[in-house]
């Protein structure tokens, strides 16, 4: 086609793909465009008349004259020459390389070049010819490279050949930008985009210029170009702008407010829409605002929409925050199995309950799927808080099992705590000072059993009348469970209550410290395999005797009760031979982790006496 050979490359149709931004932009045909970017180093020497003068000395005139009008519209202030057919040199026996460069066979273009070349010594192609396969070239590896998503070598390469293409040619300044931004130099994307703006090139373009820095790079990025942006190419993308900065603030990307206006065309837009996402980002916008009660009805609104597990989560959440707890944990519980935060969220949403050192009364049927859930997930704190609900309503043959689960799944301080008290009070006294021996040197609490001091041997509430507990959990009311004193008074020791008391207490040395095989009878096997047998069993470590009576330090571990009479552990793995001055569970959060902000500690670093954590 001739009138391809000596006018710019053609454009395909551009599909903008960026969802969920407006699909208006899917059937833009670039054509046409006025010069865009340095970055480029386009050419501004005035338009390339050679493909006019060409098919004027050809006599075809009507494609003479769509030749003229692109001309035109790529260049208002140009006027076409009196006489096309003076000055133009190119040759018509050039014919066959045009047609080859048509049809796009580069290769065999040259082979025609280069045996021509031999025959005739001296002839060389017309500059125009050599000009296009330059850039077709060019534009050829560009495309590849974008292809194949080697974002680094499509920039080097552009670089290295200083390209030089025409100003028509807008989806390969598009493709740059995208390179640009992909290798994380959104400055120099912005900027290309940023000159395709306030270039003369077609609302279309311009339009689908910022689509695509809206899809490629931050909020931050593309605020510059909104300012240069004309007022009637924002307006179709308001919305979008919206929904990013919404977006930004929930990733917390420093962005604008949403001003009340913009919120609320997105809101209005929101309603008609059949996308869950739309009512479910401004759901999320109130919630981490702190804005509980208009989050419930955006997320609602999602959620009827056929919004997915997350967006229950949300409302599950939005509710506990409101103080609907019986409300969340329906939802929770709904959706347990379809996203594993909400079988979490679930369990937190009871937990409370469960753990309260006064029971209070909760239905069977709530009761059954909690354990349900808890086993589906092998949550140790489901089984600790149902344990402990057990345990304070002195049914301690059931709070062992959820103890022992506990413990085998993550053995916790509050969880091997309850054990032991659970098999003291079943009066299983080889198993409770096995356990007792076992987590020596990790938990204090643990130890403390073995070394009563003041109150720390109080009874469980059950032994004043136990017939009566278990009858009505609702009227438990006198005094607190030993697990809750325990955990209160250690909460309360100062280094000063370690202090030298008048005596040692006399200790029986075949029940502590005692050597105790470091296999643990309560690590289940691996589900796959537990699964496959059918039953719960139970995980033996091959490791061989004899055991250290003592136990090693561990970092992050406060004093063990016996260290007041100078007894110490062995020195840890990593040398650590005092305790740490902040036991682990009270130690500030690390610096830089997501804890530690939203605690809002800022960069309080992690210490103790052996090591410091920067």
């Amino acid at each position: 086609m001739l009138s391809q050979l000596k006018s710019s490359v053609s454009l395909c149709a551009l599909v903008v793909l960026l969802t969920p931004f407006s699909a208006w932009a899917q059937d833009i045909v670039v054509t046409t465009s006025a010069p865009l970017s340095t970055h480029l180093a386009l050419s501004d020497e005035g338009p390339d008349e050679s493909a006019l003068r060409y098919y004027t000395l050809q006599g075809q005139t009507e494609r003479a004259e769509k030749e003229m009008q692109r001309l035109q519209m790529l260049y208002p202030t140009w006027v076409p020459p009196q006489n096309l057919k003076e000055g133009f040199s190119d040759s018509v026996d050039e014919d066959v390389f045009w047609d080859l460069f048509a049809e796009d066979r580069i290769d065999e273009l040259q082979l025609a070049i280069d045996k021509r070349r031999s025959v005739e010594p001296g002839w060389s192609p017309s500059n125009d010819l050599m000009t296009k396969i330059r850039s077709k070239e060019l534009r050829r590896k560009v495309m590849q490279y974008w292809k194949d998503g080697k974002w680094q070598n499509l920039v080097d390469y552009v670089k290295a050949n200083k390209f030089s293409g025409e100003s028509s040619d807008v989806e390969l300044v598009w493709t740059l930008a995208e390179a640009y931004a992909r290798i994380k130099q959104n400055k120099d994307a912005a900027d290309i985009y940023k000159s395709i703006l306030v270039s003369d090139v077609g609302q279309a373009q311009r339009q689908a210029t910022l689509h695509k820095a809206m899809a490629f790079l931050r909020i931050n990025d593309i605020e510059p170009l909104i300012v240069v942006a004309r007022p009637e190419d924002l307006d179709l993308v308001r919305l979008d702008l919206t929904r990013m900065r919404i977006s930004a603030f929930l990733h917390d990307e420093e962005t604008k407010d949403v001003t009340p206006q913009e919120m609320a065309s997105f809101q209005d837009y929101a309603r008609k829409s059949d996308d869950a996402n739309q009512p479910g980002l401004i759901a999320w916008y109130y919630f981490k605002r702190h804005e509980y009660n208009p989050s419930l009805e955006w997320f609602k609104m999602a959620l009827e929409r056929n919004g997915d597990a997350m967006v229950a989560h949300g409302l599950a959440l939005a509710l506990l925050r409101a103080g609907q707890r019986r409300e969340a944990e329906e939802v929770a519980y709904v959706w347990h199995s379809a996203l594993i935060n909400n079988a979490i969220l679930f369990i937190d949403s009871l937990e409370a309950d469960l753990v309260a050192s006064h029971p209070v009364f909760i239905e069977p049927e709530r009761l059954a799927r909690f354990g349900q859930v808890t086993l589906e997930t092998t949550s140790a704190q489901g089984a600790q808080a149902l344990a402990w609900y057990a345990y304070n309503s002195c049914q301690f043959t059931i709070a062992l099992e959820w103890f022992q689960r506990a413990v085998a799944w993550h053995p916790k301080e509050s969880s091997v705590l309850g054990y032991a008290l659970t098999l003291r009070k079943l009066k299983m006294k080889k198993e409770y000072f096995d356990v007792v021996n076992r987590y020596d040197g990790l938990f204090p609490q643990l130890i403390n059993l073995v070394f009563p001091d003041g109150d720390m041997g109080a009874t469980n509430a059950c032994d004043h009348d136990a017939s009566k507990m278990q009858g009505d959990r609702t009227l438990l009311s006198a005094g607190q469970s030993s697990a809750s004193r325990l955990m209160r008074i250690s909460q309360n020791l100062t280094t000063s209550e370690y202090a030298a008391p008048a005596e040692m207490p006399v200790l029986n040395k075949n029940e502590f410290p005692i050597s105790t095989p470091p296999e643990n009878p309560l690590r289940y096997l691996p589900a796959f395999v537990a699964h496959r047998s059918g039953v719960d069993v139970y995980a033996r470590e091959p490791v061989a005797g004899p055991w250290p009576l003592v136990a090693r330090r561990v970092n992050g571990v406060g004093a063990m009760p016996y260290e007041k009479w100078g007894f110490s552990l062995l020195a840890g793995w990593s040398g650590v031979v005092q305790p740490s001055a902040v036991r682990a569970a009270d130690q500030a959060a690390p610096k830089g982790t997501q804890w530690a902000q939203e605690l809002g500690l800022g960069d309080v670093p992690v210490t103790n006496s052996s090591v410091s954590y920067k």
